[in-house]
């Protein structure tokens, strides 16, 4: 597998896990509740009091956008995960089709070898052929044989 690929592969896995992590932390904040306080008897006793209480209406209302925040963030984040799965398995398809041209290429390599392997063994080197008679050599041979050769007609 090719290194860019291979590094490709571990940064969108990071990545991923990384968002699956802020996802949990996301749920657990907007499931994050608590349980009421039943009141029995409340007495305003003076302005302090209601100035305490607009304050704490404030954070609440501060405290409800964070949580629209945090949900329209974490709706982002799943989209961009559904995104990041996709484009993993179009990489793992692209790494299926890589691997399998690879081990066709190796075994159509194997078989150049052997092929050239045999060529190789029957194949003449120089020596072989300087050992082998020239075309003036074999003349010369049947020159020979013609003159030590009786003339026809005599046995």
């Amino acid at each position: 597998m090719n290194q860019s690929t291979e590094e490709r592969l571990k940064r969108i896995e990071e990545e991923q896990k990384h968002l699956r992590e802020e996802q949990e932390e996301i749920k657990k904040r907007i499931e994050q509740k608590t349980e009421p306080i039943p009141v029995t008897r409340i007495e305003v006793a003076s302005s302090d009091v209601l100035e305490q209480l607009k304050l704490i209406d404030k954070k609440l209302d501060r405290i409800d956008k964070k949580q629209d925040e945090h949900a329209t963030g974490l709706r982002s984040h799943s989209g961009g995960i559904s995104t990041l799965q996709t484009e993993m398995q179009g990489v793992k398809a692209d790494t299926l089709a890589i691997r399998a041209s690879q081990s066709d290429f190796k075994e159509r390599l194997e078989e150049h070898r052997q092929r050239l392997e045999r060529i190789e063994t029957t194949m003449a080197t120089k020596d072989d052929l300087t050992a082998m008679a020239t075309k003036d050599d074999i003349t010369e041979l049947k020159n020979l044989i013609l003159k030590l050769r009786p003339p026809e007609g005599q046995p």
